[in-house]
């Protein structure tokens, strides 16, 4: 009698895995990462950088520059004021002021 029971645990066994889904494995690399970044000095953007003037580093493994570039981008701000009566009166004038 005990040979038929480890042929049914046997059985069972290959079974249950045998019905679970295959595990799906996806691999994917990098070759070129951009790095947007505003270098400022008092305020204004610093220009006639090239790329030696910046270093990148990626987990301390110093990384190669390829390529920088200098664009001007157009962008629209909007500024939202809360003008309750928290925020009334030179509170306000303060948050105008700071917004030019």
């Amino acid at each position: 009698m005990t040979t038929p029971r480890i042929g049914l645990l046997l059985s069972l066994v290959i079974a249950a895995t045998a019905s679970r889904p295959p595990q799906v494995t996806f691999r994917a690399s990098v070759d070129l990462v951009r790095v947007d970044l505003l270098v400022v000095r008092d305020g204004r953007p610093v220009v006639g950088l090239t790329r030696d003037d910046f270093e990148v580093q990626d987990n301390g493994v110093g990384q190669e520059i390829d390529q920088v570039s200098f664009e001007e981008v157009p962008i629209d701000v909007v500024l939202v004021f809360d003008a309750s009566r928290s925020v009334a009166g030179e509170k306000l004038g303060h948050l105008v002021d700071s917004g030019l």
